[in-house]
């Protein structure tokens, strides 16, 4: 009997340790979701065809690792960046029925994927702001040049109560707006252009592996019908 608990209790162990890993990534994995309407458009580089124009609705989703390293020293300023890390995981924007997928993995060339979080910055306000610069980016399937594309809290939403610290928050601040921008083309070149009013919302919230629920049932189950026989 004894060798039958020890033997069920290894068995607890293996499922776990090979599957902590995963299990891990997937609980610092967060979803948030971002709608809104377009407010300012210039379709510089005749990619959206006329299908966006003031009123035109945004939408898309983005993750984040909320394990990311702080990489500023600075008590007010949180900088949570794709720098030796991961920090975004994912981004994508639909407007017009255009989609936008953005690829966050820094290039060698100047580029840059992360969070910025700024509490009682200067003793003037607070910010939170997803931001992205020079990377790589399809519109629709296709390559496209990505100048940049940010979401973050808006300037009226620059108010010292609203953040208690430059932790990287799991759920979104409760600041009045937030503004999406975006901007593809070469930099300082001829682009194309959407800014808007966005809301954000938390999209998937991660729950345990359901391949590990699976293993340790299967493992009670063996157990019990083994003591039954037994």
């Amino acid at each position: 009997m004894m060798s039958c608990v020890r033997s069920f209790q290894c068995g607890i162990l293996v499922v776990l340790s090979m599957s902590w890993p995963a299990l891990e990534a997937s609980a610092s994995t967060i979803t948030w979701s971002f709608s809104g309407v377009a407010d300012y458009v210039d379709d510089g580089l005749d990619l959206l065809d006329g299908t966006v124009s003031y009123g035109t609705p945004i939408s898309g989703t983005f993750s984040f690792n909320s394990l990311a390293a702080d990489r500023s020293s600075k008590p007010d300023i949180g900088s949570y960046q794709n720098w030796g890390q991961e920090s975004v995981i994912s981004l994508e924007a639909t407007f017009g029925g255009h989609t936008l997928i953005v690829d966050p993995t820094p290039k060698p060339t100047l580029s840059s994927a992360g969070i910025q979080v700024f509490n009682d910055n200067q003793a003037r306000y607070d910010t939170w702001r997803l931001k992205t610069f020079g990377l790589d980016a399809t519109l629709d399937g296709a390559p496209v040049d990505l100048w940049f594309l940010d979401i973050g809290s808006g300037y009226s939403g620059r108010d010292i109560s609203i953040l208690d610290s430059d932790v990287l928050p799991v759920t979104p601040p409760a600041f009045p707006n937030y503004r999406f921008f975006m901007n593809l083309g070469e930099v300082m070149g001829t682009a194309t252009r959407i800014n808007g009013d966005v809301t954000l919302a938390v999209e998937a919230i991660p729950e345990p592996s359901a391949a590990i629920v699976f293993g340790v049932g299967t493992l009670v189950v063996g157990w019990a019908t083994r003591r039954r026989s037994n």
